[in-house]
Formats: structure tokens, sequence, C-alpha cells
């Protein structure tokens, strides 16, 4: 369990750390998180659902490599919503 703790005190602390640095550079972030989601927790995806007016955030996730898989409606936006999908690079099925 502590271990576990750690573990995840240390992902969270690593995640702070990159948001300061991502505030002038958001492509940062989102290197960063999939990186943490790939290499350290090894997911073989992980999606996004970014506001759909919010195309700064959309572009970022198309330059990172997600793509757009489907749009889903979300009760709290209370409209349809984008869903991204990146597959880990070397777990790609």
């Amino acid at each position: 369990m502590e271990g576990e703790l750690s573990f995840h005190r240390s992902l969270v602390e690593n995640l702070v750390k990159t948001f300061r640095v991502a505030q002038r550079r958001p492509g940062v972030l989102g290197a960063s998180v999939t990186g943490m989601v790939f290499n350290r927790l090894m997911l073989p995806k992980v999606g996004a659902l970014p506001h759909p007016q919010n195309i700064a955030s959309i572009r970022v996730l198309e330059k990172l490599g997600f793509t757009h898989v489907r749009d889903v409606f979300h009760e709290a936006c209370d409209r349809l919503v984008p869903v991204f999908k990146l597959a880990c690079p070397d777990r790609r099925a």
C-alpha cells in the first residue's frame, strides 16, 4: 500500500511540475501525460474529451497524435463532445 501511495504521490508531483512549465507551452503537458500513461502506468491507450469549443485543446490533441473517434452526449455540458483516442505506439492493436 505504501508503495502505491508513493507512486501516486510522485505521479501527481510530476504532473504539477509539468503543468507549471506547460502553462506557456500546452503541448508539453499533453506529451508528459501521455508519456506517463504509456511508460509508467503501462496502459495501452488514453482518451480525451475536450470541450467542443476549445479549438486550441483539440489542436494540441491532434498534434500529439490523438484521433477523433466519435462524438458523445455529455450531460454536464448538455451537448455533444468529441472523443479522442491515442494508442501506445509500442502496443498498437
